[in-house]
């Protein structure tokens, strides 16, 4: 008889409702379904984040290189960065046979007294032409016209008439605005290194071509003007 009572006891400890704890809130069972939606969702794969699409146009890629630049028009528009730390030439298609002649003046102040002189190294006219990969674009020198009568050798092309062309730059587009016919490229380089001649053109002792600045730039309907200034570097605090 107590062996009994004592296992009914036992037995009704275990099925009588559980008081929580003072201090502790009691586990709320989850609702039904909720776990296995939980588990479903771990198991699907994670979206790959959208790629950003590259810039198809020329105010596209000004905007996405978040600086400010100002647009000059001419018969191939320029951007300049308004620090004047950055050139580009947004080419066009239409305007690629047209020949431009670069003219290099240089000017010199001695006593506050102006010396000006002309520097041009070659008075041959320049044009763009598409490289044969199809993207590039090379700054390429015209040569003169042959004569009809003149025999045909390796050093003649029907492209031109006269003899082949080599090309004095390439330049990587920086964006192919195919909708406009433009290719913007970046002239910087090429621009600064005008300056080399301003050390070599003259033996008065020239400015140099290590520290170069652009100071203001123009452009009309049929040609453009840069003036930059040059000097040698140097480590002293004082010329």
């Amino acid at each position: 008889m107590k062996d009994t009572l004592s296992d009914n006891s036992v037995e009704g400890q275990k099925n009588a409702p559980q008081t929580p704890k003072p201090g502790r809130k009691p586990k709320k069972a989850p609702p039904k379904g909720e776990t296995k939606k939980k588990s479903e969702a771990k198991t699907q794969p994670k979206k790959k984040p959208k790629k950003k699409q590259p810039p198809r146009s020329v105010a596209e890629w000004i905007k996405a290189s978040k600086k400010s630049y100002r647009r000059l028009r001419t018969f191939h528009d320029l951007y300049y960065r308004k620090d004047c730390a950055q050139v580009l030439m947004a080419v066009k298609r239409s305007n690629m046979d047209r020949i431009f002649f670069p003219q290099l003046t240089l000017r010199g102040l001695e006593g506050r007294l102006p010396d000006m002189w002309d520097a041009t190294p070659k008075h041959t006219g320049l044009s763009f032409r598409v490289s044969p990969n199809g993207r590039s674009l090379l700054l390429v020198e015209n040569q003169p016209a042959g004569s009809k009568i003149d025999l045909a050798s390796s050093i003649y092309s029907k492209a031109t008439g006269g003899t082949n062309e080599g090309f004095i730059r390439m330049f990587q587009p920086l964006v192919i605005d195919k909708k406009q016919g433009e290719t913007l490229i970046d002239l910087t380089a090429w621009l600064f290194g005008f300056s080399n001649y301003a050390f070599k053109a003259n033996q008065r002792g020239g400015m140099g071509s290590q520290m170069t600045i652009i100071e203001d730039i123009k452009a009309y309907p049929q040609n453009f003007l840069f003036r930059m200034a040059a000097q040698r570097r140097s480590s002293e605090p004082l010329k």
